[in-house]
């Protein structure tokens, strides 16, 4: 995680690097979400985990991603192009071939 100014506040930038080419965006977003979970859980999570965790809880629950996932190829899995979930302050933003989408 990559710490700046914005406004007076920090701001959190993270990369999260989505492997889709054994299962869809969804998975891969379940997925990521319960192995933060799990090490909140065993104990061996930072501030950056915990937050992590958080993060993609809340686009599990406020995201459509089965829609994006029939709307773009490229998110229903078998792929092996690079797709990064981009986490910066409020703004998530999957990126993606030339494209990038903001949740």
């Amino acid at each position: 995680m990559v710490k700046g100014m914005g406004k007076g506040m920090e701001k959190m930038l993270e990369k999260v690097e989505l492997d889709l080419s054994r299962h869809c965006v969804l998975t891969e977003i379940r997925r990521q979400q319960e192995r933060a979970v799990a090490l909140a859980l065993k104990g061996r999570a930072d501030e950056k985990v915990f937050e992590r965790a958080e993060v993609l809880k809340e686009i599990l629950e406020s995201v459509d991603l089965k829609s994006l996932r029939g709307k773009y190829p490229q998110l229903q899995g078998g792929t092996e192009e690079r797709i990064t979930l981009v986490l910066e302050g409020e703004k998530r933003t999957l990126r993606f071939s030339d494209m990038e989408l903001v949740l």
